[in-house]
């Protein structure tokens, strides 16, 4: 089960449960109305490969915002995750970041 916890306009945090267990959490920082960054995005080292990272970012995407973020390209494993759920890369930061953004239709 996946909660999501309102920061005022700010954002939102999720959290994945298995039972009455974390084994996932990320946060979405709201930059306007229509735009947030996603970031802090983890599943726990015992719960990966099990489809629960699919879970959790299939939440933040229900959000229905356009969402960028980073993701280090020496992780093949997230860069795969989000590419899966439609994110594009747009660019490259410092330090072998790709940056990944997915636009929503309003």
């Amino acid at each position: 089960m996946v909660n999501n916890v309102s920061l005022k306009n700010k954002g939102e945090i999720f959290t994945l449960q298995k039972g009455k267990v974390c084994v996932g959490r990320c946060k979405l920082y709201r930059t306007n109305k229509h735009s947030a960054i996603l970031g802090n995005f983890i599943v726990y080292k015992r719960y990966r490969n099990k489809g629960y990272g699919s879970v959790l970012l299939s939440s933040v995407i229900k959000t229905r915002l356009n969402i960028m973020l980073w993701v280090d390209i020496d992780n093949p494993v997230a860069y795969r995750l989000y590419t899966k759920h439609g994110f594009k890369q747009i660019g490259m930061g410092s330090d072998k970041l790709a940056i990944l953004f997915l636009k929503q239709k309003m």
